[in-house]
């Protein structure tokens, strides 16, 4: 709290919702590697506006997130198209990719689905993982993308402690990429107690494809009173 400026009661409440305080906390999240190394063709995604209210907003906001899935993904495989082709089929052959995620990967153990994939392709690994205390992609995290070797080392090879520490560090990573109004508004959510705010706080961490357009749906937030009594505010 003290080094992102983020309310405690805010970051507590994620935390206690992400894994309970599990800093060796670990999910890997399989629908990620499809979903940006075969995102849709402008054509399908035009196709795909066709029956909407408004075709042209439908269309940029699809395409939009194409372009940023290409980014992420010359991020993760490279620029080499025959190279990604190589790697999709390899991990399809494998049995890596699938629509839903893996929870609870927490073990060192060869057989599962991220050491699998770390085989294949390391950086996608570790990209399409969330990790430690607060489920931090690292998908957007330059301090494991840079360099996923040494990251999945000091995981892998230290000790609780250390991977609590490496929570923290990608926090104040996401914190310090998602930028000065992440934690106003998260800080916002803990001063007004309203559901809007606490949705708009959890938006960005979470994103709009998990958390929908309306902040009542499922009844996917309680206000922060929930913090002080159970810890947690946002039920998975």
């Amino acid at each position: 709290s003290r080094d992102t400026g983020i309310d405690p009661r805010w970051v507590h409440g994620m935390m206690m919702t992400e894994s309970t305080g599990n800093c060796s906390a670990r999910a890997f999240n399989n629908k990620l590697l499809k979903r940006i190394y075969m995102p849709p063709s402008p054509e399908e995604i035009r196709e795909s506006c066709k029956k909407s209210e408004d075709p042209k907003k439908c269309f940029k906001k699809k395409m939009d997130a194409r372009s940023r899935h290409l980014n992420l993904r010359a991020k993760m495989f490279g620029d080499d198209e025959a190279k990604i082709k190589k790697i999709k089929k390899d991990l399809e052959s494998a049995g890596l990719i699938k629509n839903g995620s893996t929870p609870g990967d927490h073990k060192n153990d060869p057989n599962s689905q991220f050491h699998k994939t770390y085989k294949i392709a390391p950086k996608a690994a570790v990209a399409a993982t969330a990790w430690g205390t607060y489920q931090v992609l690292g998908l957007y995290r330059d301090m494991i993308m840079d360099g996923p070797e040494d990251f999945r080392e000091a995981w892998f090879d230290g000790n609780e402690a250390d991977r609590c520490d490496l929570s923290a560090a990608l926090l104040e990573d996401y914190t310090e990429g998602a930028g000065k109004d992440f934690v106003a508004q998260a800080n916002k959510a803990v001063e007004t107690d309203n559901i809007s705010d606490w949705y708009d706080s959890i938006r960005p961490y979470h994103g709009r494809a998990r958390c929908g357009d309306d902040p009542k749906d499922k009844g996917e937030i309680s206000s922060s009173g929930e913090i002080s009594k159970k810890g947690k505010w946002f039920q998975d």
